[in-house]
């Protein structure tokens, strides 16, 4: 009872600045409407609070909390409450009555919406999207989003032709995403403060460059491609030079490399811009090749380009990242054997998330260029030599790139995690020469290793090699200190149970296990 009094002593003010922290989008497992019902029944004064500011209330129309008519009174109840507040409309539209409801919404409310994101099953009906064509006085973010069958929609219903988006009046727009489909003219005014942009798949590269220049301030860029969906032929590309100093981050996700090539080449951005950029190989039982045409291994060109954008990002951050996530799966393709070549300097990165700058790149490598990308990020940076934790997505190492993973001589962590366990036989290529004999102490891999973190399906079928590598490194002098398996399954199965008995024999050395049910 003494603490809910220190925190009944709390001024309304700052009680208000909590709830609103609490309506944030931050979290999408966060139901926020929840969150503001329980707050409102703790006690009568912050129920007398939270009813007093309707811009709480406002920001919690989520369509997926009304999801059949029994929520409907609900619903009416939180657009009643918000007053005149500016709206935030999150959620799906994946029901006719969903769809009714958000129609309904927007027809009686459109001038207070804030933010809107949403995503729907489809493209429906033309008015449900007719609020683009009216003025949008208070709209800052715009995010639309269609799944599953957008492709089916674009072919049999057309594209959806906007005559003139929010009549040219949405002077707070800031954020914009909205499907290929959706048509609209290029030259709209409504793009002059844009500062987070998303082109869809369909955008050519000429279309992106037209739109870009009416939009200097932008912070955070993204260029998307849908899976399984072919590219357009690829028209002349116009090298002009687009001056965005504010670009904080840019993401191509799936390009063509010579879209890819254009873009880096064209785009001048901060001197700490973030950069994002996959390419994706895709098969498909009636089409003999990949579906999306994409040049496997960008030429040289492309490579020089995406190293002067990694080193300028490097050198504006200070000083390299001290997390790398590396993936170096090999794949067949028409015949070579490439590599898939992936790093990453964000833990927890959210792929489809566009508000962030961090390093991620993901490209293809034959045998013929190898790994010269990444030696040269090796050589002209400390890249490598500076990560304290490495996160390792296949456990086997290519061709050529051992002396890469020799450049990691400062990690201390090191997250292994394969998708099958035959991947955890090629743990022997870190401490076996080719003749298969052990490599001597001043070749082993990361000598200022701590822990070691087995992330895989089965903890069985890989620890007997992990255990393999941990007694090698003690013969050498360069024993482990922490082994953890607890974030793998079945890890107190019989097969791991089995290897107690060798990790024992390693003095000092701690064993997290997954704790048993």
């Amino acid at each position: 009872m003494q603490n809910f009094n220190g925190i009944a002593s709390l001024p309304p003010e700052l009680l208000c600045d909590i709830f609103l922290k609490n309506t944030e989008q931050d979290d999408p497992m966060h139901n926020r409407l929840i969150t503001a019902r329980h707050s409102s029944q703790v006690c009568q004064s912050w129920r007398s609070i939270l009813l007093a500011f309707p811009s709480i209330w406002g920001r919690l129309i989520n369509l997926d909390d009304y999801f059949d008519r029994k929520k409907e009174t609900w619903m009416q109840e939180v657009v009643s409450r918000s007053g005149g507040a500016p709206l935030w409309i999150t959620g799906r539209i994946f029901s006719f009555y969903t769809s009714t409801c958000f129609i309904s919404l927007l027809k009686e409310n459109w001038e207070r919406v804030q933010h809107l994101e949403i995503g729907a099953v489809n493209r429906g009906s033309d008015e449900r999207w007719s609020f683009l064509c009216r003025p949008a006085p208070n709209l800052e973010r715009l995010s639309i989003k269609l799944f599953h069958w957008e492709t089916y929609y674009e072919r049999h219903a057309g594209a959806l032709v906007i005559p003139s988006l929010f009549s040219d009046v949405a002077p707070r727009l800031r954020a914009f995403c909205i499907p290929g489909s959706f048509k609209f003219k290029m030259n709209t005014p409504c793009f002059s403060n844009m500062r987070v942009f998303t082109f869809p798949r369909d955008y050519t590269v000429p279309m992106i460059f037209s739109l870009l220049k009416l939009m200097p301030r932008l912070t955070h860029l993204r260029v998307d491609a849908y899976k399984q969906v072919e590219h357009p032929p690829v028209e002349r590309m116009d090298f002009t030079r687009i001056d965005i100093p504010l670009l904080e981050g840019l993401q191509i996700v799936s390009r063509d490399s010579s879209e890819i090539l254009a873009l880096l080449e064209c785009i001048k951005p901060s001197s700490r811009c973030g950069l994002l950029l996959t390419h994706e190989i895709y098969w498909n039982r009636d089409h003999p090749g990949p579906l999306m045409h994409i040049c496997p291994y960008p030429p040289p060109t492309t490579h020089d380009v995406i190293l002067k954008w990694v080193l300028a990002y490097i050198k504006g951050c200070g000083r390299p990242p001290n997390f790398i996530k590396l993936d170096t799966n090999q794949i067949e393709h028409d015949g070579k054997r490439l590599v898939r070549l992936a790093i990453s300097d964000c833990s927890k990165l959210r792929v489809m998330h566009i508000e962030q700058s961090v390093l991620y790149l993901e490209v293809f490598l034959d045998s013929a260029r190898g790994p010269s990308l990444v030696q040269e990020l090796s050589a002209s940076s400390d890249l490598f030599r500076a990560a304290e934790r490495l996160h390792v997505n296949s456990m086997s190492v290519p061709s050529g790139l051992y002396s890469v993973y020799q450049d990691f001589s400062c990690v201390t962590e090191l997250t292994l995690t394969a998708p099958d366990s035959h991947y955890t036989s090629d743990v022997k290529t870190w401490y076996t020469r080719d003749d298969g004999t052990p490599q001597p102490r001043e070749a082993a891999l990361f000598p200022s290793l701590h822990t070691v973190i087995l992330d895989i399906s089965r903890v069985s079928d890989g620890l007997v090699w992990i255990v393999d590598y941990l007694e090698y490194r003690w013969e050498i002098g360069l024993p482990v200190c922490v082994l953890d398996v607890s974030r793998s399954l079945y890890a107190t199965d019989p097969g791991c149970r089995s290897m107690r008995d060798r990790l024992n024999k390693f003095n000092g050395l701690v064993v997290r296990w997954k704790a048993e049910a």
